[in-house]
This record gives structure tokens, C-alpha cells and sequence, in this order.
């Protein structure tokens, strides 16, 4: 699904090219929404994977020493 190593700038991750020109932005919005709409929720969270992985990767300086913390609260604690 997800590969962290994708970095072809030619063609990233396989993905197909595809040139499409629209009369009106709300022409082309609408065809942004029914591509996205026709997605697989796995699909949906790859092309989020990805773009996280290109803009923020995960392992750089800015993100190496964070830790996971979970806390686990009773709800009646809160009162």
C-alpha cells in the first residue's frame, strides 16, 4: 500500500498521469469530487500517507525525539 521510499519525481508511486482541461473551476472542482468520492477508504488514506510522508516525514530532526504518551482517565475522575 503505503512505500516511505517513494522519491521518482518523474512519476511518484506509479501514479498514472492524467491532463484533463475544464471549462470553469466549479467544472473542475466537481470532477476533483467525484474522483475522490470513487476512492477506497484505503485508497483515500494512502494519498494522505504519502502526502504526509512528502511534506512532513517522519524520522527527520524536527520529529526524532517525540514519544507516544497515552494517559487513561476514569470519566469520573474529571468531575
Amino acid at each position: 500500500m503505503f512505500d516511505p521510499d517513494c522519491t521518482n519525481t518523474h512519476n511518484p508511486c506509479g501514479m498514472e498521469r492524467k491532463v484533463q482541461i475544464f471549462k470553469s473551476f466549479a467544472e473542475a472542482k466537481e470532477a476533483d469530487k467525484t474522483y475522490y468520492h470513487s476512492l477506497t477508504p484505503a485508497q483515500r488514506i494512502d494519498i494522505m500517507l504519502r502526502l504526509r510522508n512528502q511534506y512532513r516525514p517522519y524520522g527527520d530532526d524536527r520529529t526524532e525525539n517525540f514519544v507516544r504518551v497515552f494517559s487513561i482517565v476514569k470519566l469520573s475522575d474529571l468531575k
